[in-house]
C-alpha cells in the first residue's frame, strides 16, 4: 500500500461512541496456540508435539524426562492477565500419578535444558494439587485449595482452567470452581512480570495436553499485538480480532494521525508497522524508525540514521522492521535495514546497541563476493529463528549488482552465522545450471519479498527473483538455479532441504512477488501442512512443507524460443493444473 505524502501513513481507527460492536465469544483474548503447530512455542521436541489439535507433552518408560521440562511461549512477558485453557492429563503408569502446570510471570533459567522458575498453576492426578499456586524452584506451595474448594477433575477428559492475576492477587478456577484467591505479600520474591510456559513433570510415564489457550492482558498491557511483519512468521496476515466487523466498519472514524513524510514532497511509504508490548514501531519516508503509543499516536522515540542530514529521495524504502527479545524480555531489539546497513536498536530507547556489529550496525555488503563492494539494501524485514536474524536483500535489476545471498546473523553480536548462495559457486548444488564463471559476475536472484518460517520444523522458506539482467540472459545461459525459486532451508544451518524453480532462465522479470503462505490443507481426510506460493502470472503452487512434493499436478509446457542473438531460453516452463489461475492468462483482439 502506497500512501502519498504519508500524512495518514499509520492509519489507526476507532468506533464512534454511538456504535456497539458485536462482542466476540471471548472479547479481548488472543490465541497463544494456533491448533496446528508449535511455531509460537519453544521447548524440547523430544517431549513436546502437537497431536489431534492439542499441545502434547509425553514421557514414556523408554524415554523418561531427566527433569521437569518446559514449553515456553515466545510472545514475550506478561504482567496482569487472564489466561483460559483446556487441559487433559493421563497417568500412563500403575501408580496413577501425573503432574504438570502452567507457568506465568516466570523466567527461563536454563535454555539448554528448558528449565523454568516462577509461579505455577498446578494440575495433577489423582487431583490432590490441582488448582494450587506453586513456585517452581522457589518457595514451593504458596496457596492450596481448602478441602471444600478442591475441584473434581475428569481424568483423561478435557477440563477448564482459568488463571487471573492482577498485581499480587492470584485467582484460579478449575472447571468453573474457584480454588484459590490469594495475595503474595512477599515483596522480596513476588514477581510482577515474566514468561508463560507449560510444564511436563519428571517421573513415571504420563501425558498432558493443552488446547484453546487464550490470553487477555489486563490494564496497560491489554493491547492485542502484531509482533511480526505480515502478522506472523507463517505470512498469512490474519488477525483474530473481532471488534471491527462488516456491520460497523462504516462507522469508523480517524482516531489519530502521524505524519511520516518527514517533509519529503510526493513521497510514498510501504511500511507494515508492528505492535509489540503496547508499542507501535514503524519507519518513515526518510527511514527514521519511530516508536509510537498505538492508542494516541504519541511519539515515544525516534531514531534518525542520517543524524538530521537531508538525503536525496528521502533515503529509500523499506516495508517494515523485525523485533526480537530474549526469553525473559530483558533484551529487546528492533532490526532495520537502512541503505547498506543493518541496525540493531534498543526497543525501549531507540539507541543503537553498541555490541551489535560495529557501533550497532553491520555492513551488508561485506562478504558477498570477493573483491566487490556493490550496493545492496534490505527492502523487506528479515525473520527471526531462535538467535538468528535471517535476511534477503534488494539488488539492482541490471549488472553490475551483487548476488542475492541469503544470510543469517547472530541477533546479539551481528556475526555472520551462515550464507546460502543463490548463485551457486563451484561444487555447490545448481552450479552446472549457470555458465562456469557466472558466480563471479552475475547478480540478483535475491529474496526481496520476505520469507516465511516454520519454527517447529526449523524450516525457512525463501522465494527469489530473477537473475540480472531481468530481460536479457545471453550472459547466463542455463536454467539459473536458484533464481525464480522457492527454497526450503534449514533455518539453523542454511542448508538446502528442497527447492522448486518456477521460471527457468527468466527473461520476463517473473520474480516471486510475495512470501509463501504456510497453510494446512485437508485432502482425503488428512490434514497436510503445506506451503502455498503465488506467482506474478496468477498461479498458485502448493507443496508439502517438509518434502516439497507438489499437492497438485504440475505440467511442463513448451514455449517459443527467443530470437534474440545469443539468447537461449528454456524449452519448457512449469504450470500447475489446479488450482486454476486467478488472473487473465491471455489477451486477444476481441477481449
Amino acid at each position: 500500500m502506497r500512501l502519498h505524502y504519508c500524512v495518514l501513513a499509520l492509519p489507526l481507527v476507532a468506533l464512534t461512541a454511538s456504535v456497539q460492536a458485536r462482542a466476540p465469544r471471548a472479547p479481548g483474548f488472543a490465541d497463544l496456540f494456533n491448533g496446528k503447530d508449535l511455531s509460537r512455542w519453544e521447548g524440547d521436541p523430544a517431549f513436546w508435539s502437537v497431536q489431534n489439535g492439542a499441545i502434547t507433552g509425553r514421557t514414556t518408560a523408554a524415554h523418561p524426562a531427566p527433569g521437569n521440562t518446559f514449553l515456553v511461549w515466545k510472545g514475550g512477558v506478561v504482567e496482569d492477565f487472564e489466561l483460559r485453557l483446556k487441559f487433559r492429563i493421563v497417568a500412563d503408569n500403575p501408580r496413577g500419578w501425573a503432574n504438570s502446570g502452567v507457568q506465568y510471570r516466570s523466567r527461563l533459567i536454563d535454555s539448554a535444558n528448558w528449565v523454568v522458575a516462577g509461579y505455577q498453576a498446578d494440575l495433577d492426578l489423582p487431583g490432590d494439587y490441582v488448582g494450587t499456586l506453586y513456585e517452581e524452584r522457589g518457595r514451593g506451595i504458596l496457596a492450596r485449595p481448602r478441602i471444600e474448594r478442591r475441584p473434581a477433575i475428569k481424568p483423561g477428559e478435557w477440563n477448564d482452567y482459568v488463571i487471573m492475576v492482577e498485581g499480587n492477587r492470584h485467582r484460579y478456577y478449575v472447571n468453573g470452581q474457584l480454588t484459590i484467591d490469594t495475595v503474595d505479600l512477599d515483596a522480596t520474591h513476588a514477581a510482577t512480570s515474566g514468561i508463560v510456559a507449560l510444564q511436563l513433570h519428571a517421573g513415571p510415564p504420563m501425558t498432558v495436553q493443552f488446547k484453546e489457550i487464550r490470553l487477555k492482558r489486563l490494564g496497560q498491557g491489554a493491547a492485542v499485538e502484531w509482533p511480526v511483519y505480515g502478522g506472523g512468521p507463517e505470512s498469512i496476515r490474519y488477525s483474530s480480532l473481532a471488534q471491527i466487523n462488516r456491520e460497523n466498519v462504516k462507522h469508523l472514524t480517524v482516531a489519530w494521525t502521524f505524519d511520516a513524510s518527514d517533509g519529503v514532497p510526493s513521497s510514498e511509504l510501504e511500511v507494515n508497522p508492528i505492535v509489540v508490548h503496547g508499542v507501535l514501531y514503524a519507519t518513515t519516508v526518510s527511514l527514521n524508525v519511530v516508536a509510537l503509543n498505538p492508542a494516541t499516536g504519541e511519539l515515544l522515540w525516534r531514531f534518525d540514521p542520517y543524524n538530521g542530514r537531508k538525503v536525496r529521495g528521502g533515503g529509500g524504502r523499506t516495508r517494515g522492521l523485525t523485533y526480537w527479545s530474549d526469553v525473559g524480555g530483558g533484551d529487546q531489539r528492533i532490526f532495520v535495514g537502512v541503505q547498506q546497513f543493518l541496525y540493531a536498536l534498543d526497543a525501549k530507547t531507540g539507541r543503537p546497541v553498541p555490541t551489535f556489529g560495529a557501533g550497532g550496525r553491520v555492513d551488508m555488503r561485506d562478504g558477498l563476493r570477493p573483491g566487490e563492494n556493490l550496493m545492496i539494501s534490505l527492502g523487506t524485514p528479515g525473520i527471526v529463528y531462535k538467535d538468528l536474524l535471517i535476511i534477503g536483500s534488494r539488488t539492482a535489476e541490471g549488472l553490475p549488482t551483487p548476488p542475492g545471498d541469503v544470510r543469517a546473523y547472530d541477533v546479539k553480536t551481528g556475526a555472520l552465522r551462515w550464507t546460502f548462495h543463490t548463485i551457486p559457486r563451484p561444487g555447490e548444488f545448481g552450479y552446472e545450471t549457470w555458465p562456469k564463471d557466472a558466480w563471479t559476475y552475475s547478480g540478483a536472484a535475491n529474496n526481496w519479498t520476505g520469507m516465511s518460517l516454520d519454527a517447529r520444523r526449523g524450516l525457512v522458506f525463501v522465494p527469489t527473483g530473477s537473475a540480472a539482467d531481468d530481460y536479457y540472459g545471453a550472459n547466463r545461459v542455463g536454467d539459473d538455479l536458484f533464481a525464480n525459486s522457492l527454497i526450503a532451508l534449514n533455518a539453523q544451518t542454511g542448508k538446502r532441504v528442497w527447492h522448486f524453480q518456477f521460471v527457468r532462465h527468466d527473461v520476463w522479470d517473473r520474480d516471486l512477488p510475495a512470501p509463501p503462505n504456510l497453510v494446512t490443507v485437508r485432502r482425503d481426510g488428512r490434514a497436510i501442512d503445506a506451503v502455498a506460493q503465488v506467482t506474478k502470472s496468477g498461479h498458485l503452487f502448493v507443496f508439502e512443507r517438509e518434502t516439497g512434493k507438489p499437492l497438485f499436478p504440475i505440467e511442463y509446457r513448451s514455449y517459443p524460443k527467443s530470437d534474440v542473438e545469443g539468447e537461449v531460453t528454456a524449452d519448457s516452463q512449469p504450470l500447475p493444473l489446479v488450482p486454476e489461475p486467478f488472473t487473465r492468462q491471455e489477451v486477444t483482439e476481441t477481449c
